[in-house]
């Protein structure tokens, strides 16, 4: 059962950073009750440039929640 988005351009299911864009999402495994993945993603500005590895986890692979970024 999905739940509705608050902002209606939000997809409801579907990793979505803090701000700007992600690419390239990778890993993803499952540890500890929770599945993780993570992606490239510029934390500065929607450029490829400045590149880090940001981080989500999920105990459901529908709710994810944003943690710091990875690397």
């Amino acid at each position: 059962m999905s739940i509705p988005p608050r902002d209606p351009h939000c997809p409801v299911a579907h990793l979505r950073p803090p701000r700007n864009w992600i690419n390239d999402p990778n890993g993803l495994v499952f540890h500890d009750g929770y599945y993780h993945v993570c992606y490239q993603y510029n934390p500065s500005g929607a450029t490829h440039a400045n590149m880090h590895w940001g981080h989500f986890r999920s105990p459901d692979l529908l709710t994810w929640e944003p943690l710091p970024i990875a690397l």
